[in-house]
């Protein structure tokens, strides 16, 4: 085994591969990205039910929209692609609302 290069680079001089900690920063990232459009989401069904809370805000889907963008690089294409997607979906619906009101 002595011979194989990844036995040899853990056994040489008591090295080790980088932790996980990169791993966890990016998952943080990504989860407030996916928690912020789910946050958003809510608000949105519940004002659909609940006629007149008025509960979402352009500024909710401002700081969703902010969240996606920092973790843009994190996540796969498809889900980023497709928490804009919701975000727009909201952003419509803030505009819709706003025309009949």
């Amino acid at each position: 085994m002595k011979r194989e290069l990844h036995v040899r680079f853990c056994e040489r001089l008591g090295a080790k591969l980088p932790g996980s900690t990169y791993l966890a920063m990016g998952m943080d990232q990504k989860q407030a990205a996916i928690m912020a459009v789910i946050e958003l989401e809510t608000k949105l069904h519940f004002d659909r039910d609940h006629a007149g809370a008025h509960t979402l805000t352009q500024t909710d889907c401002d700081s969703a929209r902010t969240s996606v963008s920092a973790a843009g690089h994190l996540l796969p294409s498809i889900v980023h692609s497709t928490l804009l997607f919701r975000i727009e979906g909201a952003q419509r619906w803030l505009a819709e609302r706003k025309a009949q009101g």
